[in-house]
Parts: C-alpha cells; sequence; structure tokens
C-alpha cells in the first residue's frame, strides 16, 4: 500500500507543478491585457472620414426614353452599364454630359466602325467581318471573326405556277426576278470578295 501511495505521489508532483505555472502564464496575461486595455483607453480616438460616393446598386432601373431623371439618379442601360445623372435630364446616356458613366461593366453595339467616332470601354462595334470591344484601357481586343464559307446548301424545289399579269401588274413580277437575280449573283460575288478579305487578314493569299 506503502508503494503505491508513493508512486501516486511521485505522478501528481509533475502535474502539480505544470498546474501552477499555468496559473502564473495566466496572470501575467492578464496583467499585460489590462495594461492594453489602458493605453487604448487613454489614445485620442480618430476623426469621422469624409462620407462615401453612393453606390451604383444592383437594383437601378433601365432607362426609359421620354422619362425625366432626376440629379443623382441612377440607371442601367445599353448591356448592363451604369450611369448616374449629373443634372436633372431626359437625355440618353452615353453620349449626354448630362450622365456619368459608372466604373467599365457592360458593352454598348455601336455597329459598323466609322472613322472619327470616338469609342470608349465596352463598345463593341464590327470592322472588316470582323467584331472587336473596347477594353478598359481604351484599346479595341478581337472578339471573332468571320469564319470560312459553309458548303452550298440543296436547291430548293420548284414553286408554284404563278398567276399571268397584265399591263401595270406586272411590275411586282418583274420586282421579284429582279431581287431573285441579285440574290444568286450579286450576293455570292459579295461574300467571295468577302471571303478574300478575310483571308488577307489572316495572312493568307
Amino acid at each position: 500500500m506503502r508503494n503505491l501511495e508513493l508512486v501516486i505521489a511521485a505522478a501528481q508532483d509533475p502535474i502539480l507543478d505544470l498546474l501552477v505555472k499555468s496559473e502564473r502564464t495566466i496572470a501575467e496575461l492578464e496583467r499585460r491585457l489590462a495594461a492594453l486595455e489602458c493605453k487604448l483607453a487613454d489614445m485620442p480616438k480618430p476623426e469621422p472620414g469624409p462620407p462615401g460616393r453612393d453606390g451604383a446598386g444592383i437594383d437601378s432601373p433601365g432607362w426609359q426614353e421620354g422619362e425625366v431623371y432626376r440629379e443623382g439618379a441612377f440607371v442601367t442601360h445599353y448591356l448592363g452599364q451604369y450611369f448616374k445623372a449629373l443634372k436633372d435630364t431626359a437625355d440618353e446616356p452615353g453620349e449626354s454630359a448630362h450622365w456619368q458613366r459608372i466604373g467599365f461593366a457592360g458593352i454598348r453595339w455601336r455597329g459598323v466602325r466609322e472613322e472619327g467616332m470616338e469609342y470608349r470601354p465596352g463598345d463593341q462595334f464590327l470592322e472588316e467581318s470582323a467584331c472587336f470591344l473596347v477594353d478598359h484601357t481604351g484599346a479595341p481586343r478581337l472578339v471573332n471573326y468571320r469564319g470560312e464559307r459553309g458548303a452550298r446548301g440543296k436547291e430548293g424545289l420548284p414553286g408554284k405556277p404563278g398567276p399571268a399579269f397584265e399591263g401595270a401588274e406586272l411590275a411586282p413580277l418583274i420586282a421579284q426576278m429582279l431581287t431573285e437575280m441579285f440574290v444568286k449573283q450579286v450576293v455570292p460575288t459579295i461574300e467571295e470578295i468577302g471571303e478574300r478579305l478575310v483571308a488577307l487578314e489572316r495572312g493568307r493569299p
């Protein structure tokens, strides 16, 4: 029995030493924490900063033609572009000085590129059968270009005989014949020229 008590006492001593050291460590940490709290309490509080800018918000309504927007109003227009009204206005956002563009998100389709026209980030335009998008630096980036000409489709079924026309009634028939001639002869020529332009742009003869 005596031996068992000695073994238990020997096992308890390291544990008791560890508990004492832990208590001392906790007491030291509490002292340091109290000192830091007192130091922070004595420090002067910072002054409030200036008010932040108004956010555009994801719920900005789409611009409507004919509606008057008050100064400070936000709208979305084109494909996801945000604008802020600088004054009461009914002008369309994009080119009007009454609106300020917010950020660079969104796309605005500008059609075929025109010389002298100013293009801004997010503008998308067509030039020589290729589509470009102006990035946030103002540089146009190639999006896609016209592919190779596909195989010719099968001839359609013959149409039904049309009614007989006389005199002035022949005008619609003549117009139809000229349209068909244009589609069959002129359009393929235009397509061939377009293919040659694409080939030249890619560096092929």
